[in-house]
């Protein structure tokens, strides 16, 4: 594809997906009970600043100004890869969020949902079960 669409989240990034990948999660986001006020500021920021992108002959995309100033996206940026999208920061931001997430206050001792079910590790060809 030679098309992107990118939106903001809430952390303050740029959240870019394939063009092919948005009408589901834009469906998905659209379902959400809009009598949340949560769910309906997702929708409001993530379907309101919806916007195509073309990617040029070099491969790049141009970030429209909106969304950059959402994001308080600079000079300095960082890119991310997550699964089906890409997280594009403003490197002092990601720097700032990444701390703060890392600081022992923000962390609970007991997992989110569905995280308990996460194993981090993979089995080694030829290890018997008990040495995952």
């Amino acid at each position: 594809e030679q098309r992107l669409v990118a939106t903001v989240d809430r952390e303050h990034c740029v959240l870019v997906y394939p063009l092919g990948d948005w009408p589901k999660l834009q469906d998905h986001l659209m379902t959400l009970p809009n009598l949340n006020s949560e769910a309906r500021w997702l929708q409001r920021l993530m379907v309101g600043y919806a916007t195509d992108l073309d990617i040029d002959g070099h491969g790049r995309v141009l970030i429209p100004g909106e969304l950059r100033e959402f994001t308080g996206l600079q000079r300095d940026a960082m890119l991310f890869g997550q699964g089906n999208h890409l997280e594009l920061w403003d490197e002092t931001a990601w720097k700032q969020a990444s701390l703060a997430a890392m600081a022992p206050a923000l962390r609970s001792s007991a997992p989110a949902t569905g995280l308990d079910e996460v194993k981090l590790s993979a089995q080694l060809p030829g290890a018997s079960p008990e040495h995952k």
